[in-house]
């Protein structure tokens, strides 16, 4: 366990053996970014959390299928809540 000041810092919570999680959360954060950002253009309120969402969620959860269990989940409700104009 390293230090950063007199903070202890617990490096064991990354998991660095599964390069699939880390390309899963880089992917679905700019999925998110994406998302956030049209959410933005077109004042839409459900893709701004939507995207927001996206992006901060996988750094809580270390399992990629969960990963993109939940990424699914929020774009399909993305899509069935959708107004067409």
């Amino acid at each position: 366990m390293a230090e950063w000041g007199s903070v202890p810092i617990d490096y064991s919570i990354i998991n660095m053996d599964a390069p699939w999680g880390l390309f899963s959360s880089i992917m679905i954060g700019i999925m998110g970014t994406l998302i956030f950002f049209h959410g933005k253009k077109e004042l839409n309120f459900r893709c701004l959390l939507a995207g927001l969402g996206l992006c901060i969620f996988p750094y809580f959860v270390t399992s990629v299928a969960l990963m993109w269990s939940i990424t699914g989940a929020t774009m399909l409700g993305l899509y069935v809540t959708r107004t067409d104009s």
